[in-house]
């Protein structure tokens, strides 16, 4: 075998005991994800009145830690089970 330098690809398969991988028949189907920059209860305002950073929170998610009193968000997070479009 040292001497034979092509190598069939199924063969090596039976000699390293790789089982196939098995490929589903039917096409896999792409599912929307949502984002919080669409949702209804996002709000935006400013920091305050001598910074230009916008800070967004969302309404229905409450937080302790925040001046504004809601849970401060990013547009690219996922949108939670509250979430309604525009």
């Amino acid at each position: 075998m040292a001497n034979n330098k092509e190598i069939d690809s199924l063969k090596l398969r039976e000699y390293l005991n790789v089982p196939q991988i098995p490929f589903p028949d039917e096409p896999i189907t792409m599912v929307r994800v949502h984002f919080c920059r669409t949702c209804v209860h996002r709000l935006r305002f400013a920091l305050n009145e001598h910074s230009n950073k916008v800070v967004q929170c969302c309404e229905l998610q409450p937080s302790k830690r925040s001046n504004s009193g809601y849970k401060t968000i990013k547009v690219t997070d996922r949108a939670c089970r509250n979430y309604k479009g525009e």
